[in-house]
């Protein structure tokens, strides 16, 4: 046995109790077949003018936006 599996052993054991299944749940990710998808919000970014935040309202109010 290595040390550092002497070393883990000895971290885990010492792990209070509410704090086994987070660190279970790492471990086991590490035997996933397929890696896991995490969906993440969608932030997006732009360039504009410097007057765009102030005239956002107005924009958005002039129903001249159009879906992407």
């Amino acid at each position: 046995m290595s040390v550092m599996r002497d070393e883990l052993r000895d971290l885990v054991d010492q792990l209070p109790e509410e704090k086994v299944a987070p660190v279970l749940r790492l471990v086991r990710d590490q035997f996933a077949d397929s890696p896991k998808v995490r969906h993440l919000p969608w932030i997006g970014t732009m360039e504009a003018g410097p007057d765009f935040a102030e005239r956002s309202e107005d924009i958005l109010r002039s129903g001249d936006n159009h879906p992407l």
